[in-house]
C-alpha cells in the first residue's frame, strides 16, 4: 500500500510540472511559506526545451513556474531556408524557485559554469550556465513585462501596417497621375502634327515660309519633350 501511495504521488508531481510548464504564466494553487525567488536566465542553450531545463535545475533545487521565451518566427524561418535544424530556439527565461535563498545559491553555484552532467545522455554537456538572481522580483512582475511587451507588439504592428498602406496608397497615386500626364502629352504632340501637316498644306508653293513654319513646329515640339517633369521612381522592396 505505501509503494502504490507512493507511486501515485509521484505521477501527480510529474503532472504539476508538466502544467508548469505548459502553462508557466498562470498562478499556482498553493501557497508557500517560505518567499519565493526568481532568476533570470539570459541565455538558453541551443534547443533547450522547459522540461530540460526544469530536469537539470531541479536535481539541486525546489522550482516553481518556468517560463521561456521562444524566438521570433522571423528568425525560426531564415533558420530553416538556410538548412539549419527546425526546431524551436529559446532565447531567455525565468525560473521561480520556492525559496528564494535557493535562487541565491543557485545563481552563486552555477553561473559561469559548465552544465555538465554525462556527456552520453547530455546534450548540453558543454553549454555554461549564464544565471542572475532579481531581487525583490515577483512572478506578477514578469506576466506584466510579458503583458506591456504584446500589446507594444500589438502597437508596433498597427503603426507598420497603416505607413505600408500609405506608401502602397502614395505610389498607386503617382503611377496613376504618370499615366495621365503621358496621355495630356500624347495628345499635345498629337495636336502640334495636325497644325504642322495643316500650315504645310496650306502653304503651297512658298517652300522657304513653309520650312521656316516647320522648324518653327519642331523647335515647339522639341521643347515641349525638353520640359522638366517630376518622375516617381518605385522604392526598392524591403527584405522580409
Amino acid at each position: 500500500m505505501e509503494e502504490e501511495h507512493s507511486h501515485s504521488s509521484n505521477a501527480s508531481s510529474d503532472q504539476e510540472d508538466d502544467d508548469l510548464v505548459q502553462n508557466p504564466i498562470e498562478e499556482s494553487e498553493e501557497e508557500t511559506k517560505t518567499e519565493k525567488g526568481v532568476c533570470y536566465f539570459p541565455r538558453i542553450p541551443p534547443y533547450m526545451t522547459p522540461l530540460n531545463l526544469r530536469k537539470l535545475i531541479s536535481q539541486r533545487f525546489k522550482l516553481g513556474r518556468i517560463y521561456l521565451e521562444p524566438e521570433t518566427e522571423h528568425s525560426r524561418k531564415q533558420r530553416k531556408r538556410s538548412g539549419g535544424n527546425h526546431k524551436l530556439r529559446y532565447e531567455e527565461g525565468w525560473v521561480e524557485f520556492l525559496d528564494k535563498r535557493e535562487a541565491k545559491m543557485c545563481t552563486i553555484a552555477l553561473n559561469g559554469q559548465a552544465i555538465g552532467g554525462k556527456k552520453r545522455h547530455n546534450l548540453f554537456h558543454d553549454d555554461i550556465w549564464t544565471i542572475k538572481y532579481l531581487p525583490k522580483f515577483k512572478w506578477q512582475n514578469l506576466t506584466e513585462k510579458l503583458a506591456y511587451d504584446q500589446k507594444t507588439r500589438e502597437q508596433r504592428l498597427k503603426v507598420e501596417t497603416n505607413q505600408a498602406r500609405k506608401e502602397v496608397g502614395f505610389y498607386l497615386e503617382k503611377v496613376d497621375l504618370k499615366k495621365r500626364l503621358d496621355k495630356m502629352q500624347e495628345k499635345k504632340m498629337d495636336k502640334l502634327k495636325k497644325e504642322a501637316a495643316a500650315e504645310e498644306s496650306e502653304e503651297g508653293g512658298d517652300e522657304d515660309k513653309g520650312k521656316q513654319k516647320k522648324a518653327k513646329n519642331m523647335l515647339k515640339m522639341m521643347k515641349y519633350h525638353q520640359r522638366n517633369r517630376r518622375e516617381f521612381k518605385q522604392r526598392e522592396p524591403v527584405a522580409q
